[in-house]
């Protein structure tokens, strides 16, 4: 967790299988462990439609330790985006692991 790190542009609804069913990003989970240095790591989600100009949604302080009991949580209702990113910058984290978990349905 010392790095900056951003995923690639990830749709809100996409095509798992050749079902044709059309799955929809519906919760994020960010969980952290093993966390040292300063506290003051950022996890951001970015939304686009076209993936050149962004916003940033929703911004998250990683500030402790970790978070296993107390993941975090961000659920998606009704997007109104066609993509989002996840954006992590370390403000001062020299160590730990980060996991990220998209529920699609």
């Amino acid at each position: 967790m010392s790095q900056a790190w951003e995923s690639e542009w990830l749709p809100f609804r996409t095509k798992f299988n050749d079902s044709g069913r059309e799955f929809f990003a519906t919760c994020i989970e960010f969980f952290w462990e093993s966390v040292s240095g300063n506290f003051d790591g950022v996890l951001s989600i970015l939304v686009s439609n076209n993936r050149k100009t962004f916003r940033i949604l929703k911004s998250f302080e990683v500030n402790s330790i970790g978070n296993l009991q107390n993941s975090l949580f961000f659920a998606i209702y009704f997007p109104s985006f066609e993509f989002f990113k996840i954006k992590y910058q370390p403000n001062g984290i020299i160590d730990g692991k980060l996991n990220i978990g998209i529920l699609y349905r």
